[in-house]
């Protein structure tokens, strides 16, 4: 009886362990992400739902639910419980496990996956290791937010999985495939989640977008103001599915659709390095600053975006700006939120709203482009 028992444990537990692989292949392959907020000297790691798995050198030890362990940088080298190695690895030992990460041991963020500890730059570097689909249950909403409508979210989560794929193509990091902040996609882990979202999400399973059979750049802002931009008139380099929409029917609902800075010229010299007395706009394309000329005790020419960057992008919310000045202060007028190249949110939101699909969201701002499935086993190979 004990024997027939445990062939029935057994094979329950071989059945489960390959529906989770099936389940695994369905949540795309893994991927590496650089958790760039939590780059620290000293990092803490809680196990929570279930048990962990440390690896370093050639040792082993178990980090039972609700422990922690601290982790910390010395001469290249990260130490943790009395030794020092070149790489920790942290792994689950139940399905259901995560971990939290926090630089103080007070404040934590749990993310789904695994992670890998390095030595860079003078700090501990986290790497999460984690499956396609379970980035994107985070980035989207950290992206998007949770009030859109549901034919907007499923746009974005398409253009979040194909830039994500785009970007592993084109790699530009080398120890780990996307960062976790806006220069990649924003990704906060398991704690900005949403169960009606991942839904969604679920709903656009496999899809990501073409063009002439590549993954695009599928690019995407807050807020047109009216007009996106050709990918060339922001970066210089001509992309055929990055064209200019008129949009003035659909970004009506932006908080950014117009807005206005007014900063002293005192605290502008400041930022410049210099005495100014003028700012004129000497090159407009895609209705927006492209060249500005900065004029005081010396002139300089520089790009509208190098503007934005100088005064901070949350106070020069695009680059489809105007500027006036008057007594001791610069006056910005503007529309839009962000570079303004593909994807509006807020004009996807208009769209969904009014009865739009998703489908047909990303063809009106990515031109001649094809919605396809990914074979996310041939991917992961």
């Amino acid at each position: 009886m004990k024997k027939i028992l445990l062939f029935f444990i057994l094979l329950s537990t071989l059945s489960f362990s390959f529906d989770y692989q099936l389940s695994l292949d369905t949540f795309g392959p893994l991927i590496r992400v650089g958790l760039k907020r939590f780059e620290n000297n000293s990092v803490y790691i809680k196990a929570i739902n279930g048990n962990l798995l440390i690896k370093y050198n050639n040792k082993t030890t178990i980090l039972s639910k609700n422990n922690s362990i601290n982790v910390s940088y010395s001469n290249n080298k990260i130490k943790i419980l009395n030794s020092t190695t070149d790489k920790v690895m942290i792994k689950k030992l139940d399905i259901i496990s995560m971990f939290d990460i926090s630089k103080d041991g007070k404040t934590y963020s749990t993310y789904r996956g695994e992670l890998e500890l390095l030595p860079d730059n003078n700090n501990i570097l986290p790497i999460n290791i984690v499956r396609t689909e379970e980035y994107l249950y985070s980035v989207v909403p950290s992206e998007i937010g949770f009030s859109f409508p549901d034919e907007a979210i499923k746009a974005q989560a398409v253009a979040a999985r194909t830039y994500l794929f785009y970007s592993m193509r084109n790699k530009k990091f080398s120890l780990y495939d996307v960062e976790d902040g806006v220069t990649s996609q924003v990704y906060l882990g398991y704690d900005k989640e949403n169960k009606k979202i991942n839904d969604l999400i679920n709903q656009t399973e496999n899809q990501v977008i073409t063009y002439n059979g590549e993954y695009i750049n599928a690019l995407f802002h807050a807020s047109s103001g009216g007009y996106t931009a050709n990918s060339e008139d922001v970066w210089g380099t001509e992309i055929p599915y990055l064209r200019s929409v008129d949009d003035r029917e659909n970004d009506i609902e932006s908080p950014r659709k117009v807005w206005n800075y007014k900063i002293s010229k005192q605290s502008f010299s400041k930022l410049v390095g210099f005495n100014v007395s003028s700012i004129e706009i000497i090159e407009i394309k895609s209705k927006r600053a492209k060249r500005v000329k900065i004029i005081g005790d010396k002139t300089i020419i520089i790009s509208g975006d190098k503007l934005r960057q100088i005064v901070g992008y949350s106070k020069i919310f695009s680059t489809m700006f105007t500027v006036k000045s008057s007594g001791n202060y610069f006056y910005f007028s503007g529309s839009g939120s962000g570079h303004g190249v593909g994807l509006p949110q807020w004009s996807a939101y208009t769209l969904a709203k009014k009865g739009v699909n998703y489908i047909d969201i990303l063809k009106k701002y990515y031109q001649n482009i094809d919605i396809k499935n990914i074979n996310y086993q041939v991917a992961e190979k």
